[in-house]
Formats: structure tokens, C-alpha cells, sequence
């Protein structure tokens, strides 16, 4: 089971003040991991207290630890800096606004599939029970001939069930994006709010390593590490590739992309020699933006939910309504 990001921000903090407040690191981790309730974290906190315990050195006792490799170079910097309560508080920050970001891109995700599923649901109803009715328009009552019956049966059969079909397929592909880690790393990189928040947490991590003492390159390197093969991972290594070539200011090494706008350079360029202060201005910038795409969409997409609804339901029934009342009309005459 994943450790998650509330759990670190909630640890990280409390790891802080207890460290501020004079204990030692060993007797912090005890103290937080006895508080802790059952899981993943409560776990490796309480195997790094022992570890330590033993005299083993913070770096070889993080080695052997299923935490995230970000926090633990944030430890290892933190400890060989002596400035521990600081990065701890730092880290606290991170996963926090790491936590309340998810939050909000799982809306985004859960509220779509909610309606493809509901709208799924609504459209086979209706196809089944227009079923009902079309055997009854089309069979009991020999009004049409047999040519004429047929083409317009078709037409009808095409509006019931294509509605539900195509809103199945719809649904089926939202799950494969939702579920499928490479589609959805390409996704996240491409699709508005979750690329914002993806530049917010790279812009992010970089100055929070920036700013425990880790160099540049360090930086880069470790934050491309995490972010694998996606699109932001080959840019970052790009940026690396441009610095191990002496290429040092952020208007050499940092280049626009397809991943990191001319906006995001600017931004960082506009810290001077400050690099940590220009991510951090970065990261800022794009918290912000993810958060107000996200609120506009979640604003929006009751309305446009609504009225998706409300055409499926004149595609699937109106046109058999003008057949019957075509009926009507002629059986009247």
C-alpha cells in the first residue's frame, strides 16, 4: 500500500516541532511512530528508529526504506546541513499541497466517469423501453408498407441504440486512461489543470532541493529520476544535458517545450541567480492555476452535464415521437 501524501505532511510536521523543541531524532521518530495508527508509514518510521538506534548512519538507514525518494535525499540533506527542523518543514509543505491537488484532479476525474456511467445507464433505459414501444408502432400496427416500415425501423433502431453504444464506448476508454498507468502519465502532461499541477510539483520539488543545498544538477537529476519517462522526465533531461555542458544560467539550460511553456522559463529566468526563489515563484504560479482551471471546470460541468442529458434524450425519443404522431394523424383521417 502506497504511503500518502497526508500522512507524510501530518508526520513531517510534528517530526518538526519535536525536533525544535530539543529531542533527537530517534526519540522523535519513537514518539511520532507510538501516536500513529496502523500502516505503511507507522511501519517504516518505527524500522528507521531502530535502525538508527543501533548507531546505523541516517543515509544507509533511509537506503533500506520503502519511502519516497524524494523525502528521503530531503532527510539526507537535511541532516548533513544540520538544518533538519527546516527541511522537515518544508517536506510538510510539499505533501500537503501535494494532497489537497490530488483532492481536487480526483474530482475531475471521478466526476466525468460518474456521468458517462449515469448517462450510460439513463440511455440503455431509454433504448429498452423505445424497444417497447417500436415493436409496437412498427409490428402490431400494419400501417406502412413493408419498404417504408423497414428504412424508417432503421433510423429508429440507429437513435435507440446508438446513443448507449456510443456513451459505452466513451466510458470504456475513460476507464482504460483512468487505469492504465502509460496512458494516463501521457494524459496527465496533456490534458489542462493536470499539466498545471504537474509543473507546479516539479517546479516545487526543484526548489525545495534548491534550497536544502542540493546543486543544481543534483536537482535535476534526482526530480527527472522521479518522473520516469514521461514527457516532463525527457525535458528535464534535456535541461540536465544543457548544464553538464556548461550551459549554467536559466536562459541557457532551460529551455521552452511541448512540456514546460515559455511562461514557466520566464518565471524562473525572472529569480536572477536565485534559482531556488524562481522554481518557487513557478510552483506558486502554477498551484494556482491548476487550482482555478479545476474550479472553473467542476463550475461548469453541472450545466453541461444537464444538458448533455437532456439532448441524449431528444436524439433517442423525438424522432420516434414524430412517427407516432405522423401515425396518428393518418389513422385519424
Amino acid at each position: 500500500m502506497p504511503i500518502k501524501s497526508d500522512e507524510l505532511a501530518f508526520a513531517n510536521e510534528q517530526l518538526a516541532g519535536m525536533l525544535k523543541s530539543g529531542l533527537p531524532l530517534e526519540g522523535s521518530l519513537r514518539e511520532l511512530a507510538g501516536s500513529m495508527q496502523r500502516g505503511p508509514l507507522r511501519a517504516e518510521l518505527m524500522a528507521l528508529e531502530k535502525d538508527l538506534a543501533r548507531g546505523t548512519h541516517l543515509a544507509d538507514a533511509l537506503e533500506h526504506r520503502d519511502l519516497p525518494r524524494l523525502y528521503k535525499k530531503m532527510l539526507q540533506v537535511g541532516a548533513e546541513a544540520n538544518n533538519l527542523p527546516a527541511v522537515l518543514q518544508w517536506l510538510a509543505d510539499h505533501y500537503a499541497r501535494a494532497h489537497t491537488t490530488w483532492l481536487r484532479l480526483k474530482g475531475l476525474m471521478v466526476y466525468p466517469l460518474l456521468v458517462l456511467l449515469t448517462a450510460t445507464a439513463l440511455s440503455l433505459g431509454i433504448a429498452w423501453c423505445m424497444s417497447e414501444v417500436v415493436a409496437v408502432v412498427f409490428v402490431d400496427i400494419q400501417f406502412y408498407s413493408d419498404g417504408v416500415k423497414g428504412g424508417n425501423l432503421l433510423v429508429h433502431q440507429v437513435c435507440q441504440w446508438g446513443p448507449p453504444i456510443l456513451l459505452g464506448l466513451l466510458t470504456l476508454l475513460l476507464v482504460a486512461a483512468l487505469a492504465l498507468p502509460v496512458w494516463r502519465a501521457k494524459l496527465c502532461w496533456r490534458l489542462p489543470a493536470f499539466r498545471e499541477a504537474g509543473l507546479a510539483r516539479v517546479a516545487g520539488a526543484l526548489a525545495m532541493l534548491l534550497r536544502s543545498g542540493c546543486s543544481l544538477g543534483e536537482s535535476l537529476a534526482l526530480v527527472r529520476e522521479l518522473e520516469g519517462d514521461n514527457p516532463a522526465g525527457a525535458e528535464l533531461q534535456q535541461w540536465h544535458d544543457r548544464l553538464k555542458r556548461g550551459e549554467g544560467k536559466p536562459g541557457e539550460f532551460a529551455q521552452p517545450g511541448k512540456v514546460f511553456p515559455p511562461l514557466f522559463t520566464w518565471v524562473l529566468r525572472s529569480g536572477g541567480e536565485n534559482l531556488a526563489a524562481g522554481f518557487e515563484r513557478a510552483a506558486d504560479l502554477y498551484h494556482a492555476r491548476q487550482a482555478h482551471r479545476t474550479e472553473s471546470f467542476l463550475y461548469a460541468a453541472l450545466p453541461m452535464a444537464m444538458l448533455a442529458l437532456g439532448v441524449l434524450v431528444m436524439v433517442q425519443v423525438i424522432p420516434l415521437m414524430m412517427t407516432v404522431t405522423g401515425i396518428m394523424d393518418r389513422l385519424g383521417t
